[in-house]
């Protein structure tokens, strides 16, 4: 459905580019605006950090660092580890 949403005014469009068949190079392709996804909220949940940093290292190659805001398609729920958050805090803002 990119193309109802194309022209509209916004600053970034957000969508489960991890759990839907829509990646965000392809997103993108539809969207004037910033992506923003990149990481499942289910490996930041369920999984290591290591291979939530997988999906931000592809979220980066996929956009080439450009139009993205990097986040889940959803939410990160409550009870989502600490050191998972802190990881992903990390891998956007290192330092």
């Amino acid at each position: 459905m990119f193309d109802l949403v194309a022209d509209y005014p916004a600053a970034f469009l957000n969508w489960h580019d991890r759990d839907t068949g829509i990646s965000l190079a392809e997103g993108l392709s539809y969207i004037r605006e910033a992506a923003s996804g990149g990481v499942s909220q289910w490996t930041i949940h369920q999984e290591g950090p290591e291979n939530m940093l997988a999906e931000v290292a592809d979220a980066r190659e996929q956009t080439g660092d450009r139009r993205l805001l990097l986040g889940t398609g959803c939410v990160i729920m409550t009870t989502t580890p600490t050191r998972n958050i802190r990881a992903f805090r990390e891998a956007v803002s290192p330092g």
